[in-house]
C-alpha cells in the first residue's frame, strides 16, 4: 500500500510491536506514492490508553503524512 516508511524506533520494549507493524504495511503491494511514519506511543492516561506520548502527539501535528502509532 505505502511505497516508503519512516519507522521511528528508540530501542525501547515497545520497538517489536512496531516494527511488527511496519513488516505488515510493507507486505502490502506498493499501489501509492504516499509515505507513512510508524512508531510506538508509551504514553500514559486513564481514557482507555487514549493519551499519546508528547513525542507521537507532536509528529502528528507536525507532519502531512499518515502516522500510524503503535501501543
Amino acid at each position: 500500500m505505502y511505497e516508503r516508511l519512516l519507522v521511528a524506533v528508540d530501542h525501547s520494549e515497545i520497538t517489536g510491536r512496531v516494527l511488527g507493524a511496519a513488516r505488515e504495511i510493507v507486505d502490502d503491494a506498493a499501489e501509492h506514492d504516499v509515505g507513512v511514519i510508524v512508531m510506538g506511543s508509551t504514553g500514559k492516561g486513564d481514557l482507555a490508553g487514549l493519551v499519546l506520548g508528547s513525542t507521537a502527539h507532536k509528529v502528528i501535528h507536525l507532519t502531512d503524512r499518515p502516522v500510524l502509532v503503535v501501543r
